[in-house]
This record gives C-alpha cells, sequence and structure tokens, in this order.
C-alpha cells in the first residue's frame, strides 16, 4: 500500500506494517492510517473537487487546531519563499496546480489526494497556505486521521 508513493506492506490479520524498500517497522502513526484506510475505504472515485478541512465531516471541530499545525506551519516557513515551496513540493512527489501563487497535488493514498496551496506575503500581509482535501476524502478515511496526515506532509515540506 502507498503512503505517498513510499510503499508499505500491511500484514493481514496480524496489521504489522512495514516500510518495504527497508523492512522496517513503519511509523506508528502511518500504520495507524493505512488500517484505518483499509477498514474505511468504499471505492468511492475521486471527485476532482477540493475541501478545506473545517468542510470535512466534522472537521469544524478541529479546524482551527488544523490551520495552526498544517497550514501554519507551512506559510511560517514558505511565506516569503515561494521558490522554495515550489522545490520542497516537487521534491515529495507534487504535482503542480494552478491555483494560488503555488499549489500542488499529493497522492497521499490510492484514490486520495491532498492539495497545498501557497500565496506569498509581502509588506502588508504575511503568506498564508491551505491544505486542500478531495471532496471524497470521508469515503476513505476518518477526519482525524485526514487531520494527521495533513500534518504530516506539512511537516515533510517544512523539513524538506
Amino acid at each position: 500500500m502507498p503512503y505517498f508513493s513510499r510503499p508499505h506492506l500491511v500484514a493481514h490479520p496480524s496489521g504489522e506494517t512495514v516500510v518495504q524498500a527497508t523492512g522496517k517497522p513503519a511509523h506508528m502513526t502511518i500504520a495507524i492510517v493505512l488500517m484505518h484506510y483499509l477498514l474505511t475505504a468504499n471505492g468511492a472515485p475521486p471527485a476532482d473537487r477540493w475541501l478545506a478541512f473545517r468542510e470535512l465531516p466534522d472537521g469544524l471541530f478541529y479546524a482551527q487546531a488544523f490551520a495552526g499545525h498544517a497550514e501554519g506551519e507551512i506559510a511560517a516557513r514558505f511565506g516569503s519563499d515561494v521558490a522554495a515551496f515550489r522545490q520542497a513540493a516537487a521534491a515529495l512527489g507534487g504535482q503542480p496546480l494552478d491555483l494560488a501563487d503555488a499549489s500542488y497535488r499529493f497522492q497521499a493514498l490510492p484514490r486520495l489526494a491532498i492539495a497545498v496551496l501557497l500565496w506569498a506575503g509581502d509588506d502588508e500581509f504575511p503568506g498564508q497556505a491551505r491544505v486542500l482535501f478531495d471532496a471524497h476524502a470521508g469515503s476513505y478515511l476518518p477526519t482525524e486521521d485526514l487531520s494527521g496526515i495533513g500534518e504530516w506532509l506539512a511537516h515533510k515540506l517544512a523539513h524538506a
């Protein structure tokens, strides 16, 4: 099962999850997301329509925290350096989109895409970032797991 294009093996029925390339155990949060995906995914085709985190099922409850953690980390790191954002996103396998000042689409899991949008800051306004989810994301994972995926991606981008 690919997690951001990195193959993982999930054993049945034990649930033991390893990174395919190394054979080492996957990080616990990734293992949980993969197991939830296998239990939750209903096969809905991608909607090709983006939703903000707050628009996901029960997303409003955690939207402010998600904005601070995921979107805030991206804006703080790249709000004044769009070129560095483009470089980090491409290095993580992002596909360019024609949204915002710079934006990329990431294939988190099969049939589950995430987009990251960045607007550069200037002398008057700080940079802003948004993490968007395919409208059918709730057909694949609970919102809490989607939050974790968004925060994981933000961290990887900021430290690429």
